[in-house]
């Protein structure tokens, strides 16, 4: 056990020895680490911080929203798909940090538009997207939507001040250009709509003034024979008329005639005698008796001006009623005064007009929509770092290390020396 001892000191011994003669370098070169150390420790160890922001996807309210419309359908994945893809959009990104100032502030400072776009390329470059499970945000695979997210980005203590106002300025954008995004599509779907039920309507319209033009022609071929056979009615009414009135003026003068050769010039109204008639009876008329030439000369002439009058009995009134009916019927006088006037199909044209007045009161300001939700806004604390006292303790304890190595290589070679 002595033996063993004795030896370990001896081995000790030598390692030590070659020291004894550097003992001033070890420690000299210890002290210059441990300088260097604290000054690097003091003035040039980069101090870094971080911002981050949570939040979860779009809320249940926002896509009922916007269902409710009827004019698009969508989801709440699909929403929050889309204000991922703008929030992680490098130019969105430039954008929301230009808003805050710091380009136009640093510009100066760099020699070339070349340089600043390296230097905002590599402060953008820090900006991370992930779910609260650290899994990183790749659009193009398949990410769960239910779990919160996390929006983060580091700076130095330069650039610790817009951080923060980066990222509520990111997060603002990408919902305002998601919500502008949808409302855009919302309108061009509203238009296409309209244009569809003008055209719909157009046809209608159009199809209403051929069936006008069709009922038109109809119309004044049921008028052409209408009023041929009303017309037709009326000339063989007075044809029936006239020649019955022919016959009785016949007969007249025939009495006339005899009441004349007989000498009769005055009316028997008021004699009490009778006539032989076994004398008269194959003879003389009762009307040329009876009436006498004057009376039958009188009545004669006005028969013959009332078949000159052709006097209107009431069935040739009714029937000229209807001849002017016929000949100005009101519904044809329309359809052909009133270009515009559509009488067919008018349920259809309003319930397209109603629709078109209903998809253009459609209300696209919406005050409440949301894109995701905020759970944590957004807020900047230094990293993490290890003590400075930790750091220096490493520090002293490698260059003593690292002393004594060199402190043993310059022995050897110092010894070298001395034996050639």
């Amino acid at each position: 056990m002595k033996s063993q001892l004795t030896t370990n000191q001896d081995i000790l011994s030598l390692l030590l020895k070659p020291l004894k003669n550097q003992l001033m370098f070890v420690f000299g070169l210890t002290i210059l680490i441990t300088l260097l150390g604290i000054l690097y420790l003091t003035f040039f160890t980069p101090v870094n911080y971080v911002s981050k922001a949570v939040f979860t996807k779009t809320p249940l309210l926002s896509e009922i929203h916007l269902n409710s419309s009827g004019i698009i359908v969508t989801s709440q994945n699909l929403i929050f798909k889309s204000f991922l893809e703008r929030i992680t959009s490098k130019v969105v990104q430039r954008s929301a940090l230009a808003s805050t100032g710091y380009i136009e502030k640093n510009s100066p400072k760099f020699n070339s538009s070349k340089d600043l776009d390296l230097h905002i390329n590599k402060l953008l470059s820090s900006v991370k997207l992930y779910l609260l499970d650290h899994k990183t945000y790749d659009h193009e695979s398949i990410v769960s939507y239910d779990f919160p997210y996390i929006l983060s980005i580091k700076g130095s203590s330069i650039q610790a001040d817009i951080l923060s106002p980066f990222l509520n300025k990111l997060i603002e954008l990408a919902d305002f250009q998601t919500k502008e995004s949808i409302k855009n599509n919302i309108k061009v779907a509203i238009n296409l709509k309209i244009i569809n039920l003008v055209n719909d309507r157009k046809l209608l319209v159009l199809k209403s003034k051929n069936n006008r033009i069709e009922d038109i022609k109809r119309m004044e071929e049921e008028q052409k024979i209408l009023v041929a056979n009303i017309s037709n009615e009326i000339l063989a009414l007075k044809s029936f008329n006239q020649g019955k009135l022919l016959f009785t003026l016949a007969d007249l003068k025939d009495s006339f005639n005899i009441s004349k050769s007989l000498g009769i010039s005055e009316n028997n109204f008021s004699n009490n005698y009778l006539l032989d008639s076994s004398k008269i009876i194959n003879i003389v008329s009762p009307e040329s008796y009876q009436y006498g030439e004057k009376v039958l000369k009188a009545k004669i002439d006005i028969l013959e001006e009332k078949i000159k009058r052709e006097t209107p009995y009431s069935e040739l009134l009714t029937l000229k009623q209807k001849l002017f009916l016929a000949e100005n019927n009101p519904e044809l006088s329309m359809l052909k005064s009133n270009q515009n006037y559509a009488p067919y199909y008018i349920d259809e044209i309003i319930d397209i007009d109603n629709e078109i007045k209903q998809l253009e009161l459609i209300d696209l300001n919406w005050d409440n929509f949301i894109s995701m939700q905020m759970h944590q806004n957004s807020f900047t604390r230094q990293v993490k770092q290890l003590s400075k006292t930790i750091m220096l303790v490493v520090i002293i304890f490698l260059g003593f290390l690292l002393s004594i190595v060199l402190a043993l290589v310059m022995e050897k070679i110092l010894k070298n020396r001395a034996t050639n």
